[in-house]
C-alpha cells in the first residue's frame, strides 16, 4: 500500500541553498568595522618561540653540559695513561698497561698480553680492583 503523491512533501530546509544556487559564507568585519585588527591573529613571534628557547637552555644544563664535562675529563685520562697504570676496560678486564702506542694499549694480565683501542679504557684503577701482574 503506497500513499498518493499529492501527500509527500518535499524535505528542504529553507537555509539551505537549493538546485542551482550557491552559499557564500559572510566576510568577517575588519578594522574600523569593530572586527580584529590586522597583524593581531599571529601572535607575537618572541613569546611564541619562548617555551622552545627555554626547553632549550635546561636540556643544555641537565643533559649536554655535563656530559660534555665528563667527555673532557675521560679524554684527559685517556691522554695520560702510561705504562704501569692499572686499568679497568669497557668489558671489565682489569689488567696493568705494558704498552701504550697512538690507539693502541697493551694490557698484561698476568699471563697473557692483549691489545685494546684506547678508547676501551674505562678508567684508571686506584686499588679497588685488583690488576694482575
Amino acid at each position: 500500500m503506497s500513499l498518493p503523491a499529492a501527500t509527500l512533501l518535499p524535505l528542504t530546509s529553507p537555509a539551505l541553498p537549493t538546485q542551482g544556487e550557491v552559499a557564500v559564507p559572510a566576510a568577517p568585519p575588519t578594522g574600523a568595522e569593530g572586527g580584529a585588527t590586522p597583524g593581531a591573529a599571529g601572535g607575537g613571534g618572541l613569546s611564541s618561540f619562548l617555551p622552545f628557547l627555554v626547553i632549550g637552555v635546561v636540556f643544555w644544563f641537565l643533559i649536554i653540559g655535563p656530559e660534555r664535562k665528563n667527555r673532557k675529563k675521560r679524554d684527559a685520562m685517556l691522554a695520560a695513561l702510561k705504562k704501569g697504570d692499572k686499568v679497568m676496560t669497557t668489558g671489565g678486564l682489569y689488567g696493568r698497561v705494558a704498552e701504550v702506542r697512538s690507539d693502541v694499549v697493551v694490557l698484561d694480565t698476568g699471563d697473557v698480553r692483549l691489545k685494546f683501542a684506547r678508547a676501551a679504557i674505562q678508567g684508571i684503577v686506584e686499588g679497588e680492583g685488583e690488576a694482575a701482574g
